[in-house]
């Protein structure tokens, strides 16, 4: 039994002294200083930037009855913005750009000089008018033509501040009777 303690304590030894070993080249190990070499680096990258697609100019205001004599009647509407973001409008120009008549008329015949668009910076002289008057929305403050953020989406924002009528002419304006006037718009 002698024999077999000696030979446990003489393993237990070469165990401890291994152990003590290899803590020692650990400590020695961690204190030991890394050389390295500093450097630098470039390279390239690349971004793209989106379009867009122009928004449609909606009127809003339905305009009937128009006779010569009868007051200028208003101009209103929205915007459809199939963006994916806002987009910034400063103004709507609008401009009579045809009339359609029914049947064949009496002379003189029914021309867009029979219609004028007022409002806007434009007297009510002429068929295009444009105004200044473009909301972010139907109830914000009157536009001032710094221009807004009209958002996303289908009726959106607001323009308004032009009227269309029927000139008074000392001529026969039968012609006229039953009309429809197109208006085209354009927004800036």
């Amino acid at each position: 039994m002698a024999t077999s303690r000696a030979k446990t304590k003489t393993k237990m030894r070469t165990r401890s002294v291994a152990i003590l070993a290899g803590i020692g080249v650990a400590v020695i190990g961690g204190g030991i200083a890394f050389a390295y070499f500093t450097n630098v680096g470039a390279g390239t990258g690349a971004a793209g930037t989106g379009s867009n697609v122009p928004v449609v100019v909606k009127q809003t205001s339905t305009v009937a009855a128009m006779a010569p004599g009868i007051a200028a009647q208003p101009l209103v509407g929205n915007f459809d913005n199939p963006n994916a973001g806002p987009v910034f409008l400063k103004s709507v120009k609008a401009e009579v750009t045809g009339v359609t008549v029914v049947g064949t008329p009496p002379a003189p015949a029914c021309t867009v000089t029979d219609f004028v668009i007022a409002g806007g910076t434009q007297g009510a002289t002429t068929q295009i008018g444009t105004t200044v008057d473009v909301r972010a929305s139907a109830g914000g403050s009157p536009g001032t033509g710094a221009g807004v953020e009209v958002p996303n989406g289908t009726a959106q924002g607001y323009w308004g501040g032009l009227t269309l009528q029927l000139i008074n002419k000392p001529t026969n304006q039968d012609a006229c009777k039953g009309s429809t006037v197109a208006i085209t718009y354009t927004a800036g």
